[in-house]
């Protein structure tokens, strides 16, 4: 009885470990001074993946979003070249403030968006939302890499 709980012990950590591998999703809150924001977002941590980021969706619901990390902290370029929705971005220092803001990214646009500042993170919603949800500059955001 014993050998058979450890067995299934194990095959369910098995599982949930395959989960937690192939599962690219975190739990992200902005905080500001009115409310937490609480998004599911995929993360693009390597360079394909930010090479990738949105492109080809079709569409993305509200409490979604993509959350680009980045090696270290720099100036961050990004485009919507085959990015079917338009996008609101934040830009996120290492110490996890928004520092930079850009508004209603045009899709498929292959201009150049940069943020103001050095960011180590940038992270990429439904266009509309920064306004909507009263996220502002200097607003902290949490997330587990």
């Amino acid at each position: 009885m014993l050998h058979s709980k450890i067995i299934i012990l194990f095959i369910n950590l098995y599982f949930i470990g395959l989960y937690a591998f192939t599962n690219d999703k975190v739990d992200l809150i902005i905080y500001n001074i009115n409310k937490y924001i609480k998004l599911n977002v995929e993360v693009a941590k390597t360079s394909e993946e930010r090479s990738k980021g949105l492109m080809y969706r079709e569409k993305l619901s509200n409490n979604e979003g993509m959350l680009f990390i980045f090696p270290f902290e720099d100036v961050i370029q990004l485009w919507m070249k085959d990015t079917y929705i338009p996008l609101d971005v934040i830009f996120i220092s290492k110490d996890k403030k928004i520092v930079d803001i850009k508004y209603n990214m045009r899709e498929f646009s292959e201009n150049i968006i940069k943020s103001r500042v050095k960011s180590k993170y940038a992270l990429e919603f439904n266009a509309g939302l920064i306004k909507k949800l009263s996220i502002k500059i200097g607003d902290n955001v949490f997330f587990y890499e």
